[in-house]
């Protein structure tokens, strides 16, 4: 297994969530993913995969997804 380099620290992750000005939820919402997840990166406990970066990155673009982008994307909420 290859290891991904991380882009994105949990201070970085928790900053991108209050400028936005979403909950934990709210933000896992927007991503597709489960709020432990968001939770875990935020602690550090686990580090966002590539996929996972680049959402990240598109969020902190502007991107808003819906719901057929996530669908397209794999939603890990399934």
């Amino acid at each position: 297994m290859h290891s991904v380099p991380v882009k994105w620290t949990p201070a970085q992750i928790r900053l991108l969530r209050f400028r936005l000005r979403l909950t934990q939820q709210q933000f896992a919402d927007r991503l597709g993913a489960h709020r432990n997840t968001i939770a875990s990166w935020e602690r550090g406990r686990r580090h966002p995969a590539l996929r996972w970066q680049r959402r990240l990155d598109a969020v902190s673009n502007g991107w808003r997804p819906v719901p057929e982008a996530c669908d397209i994307l794999g939603d890990e909420r399934g």
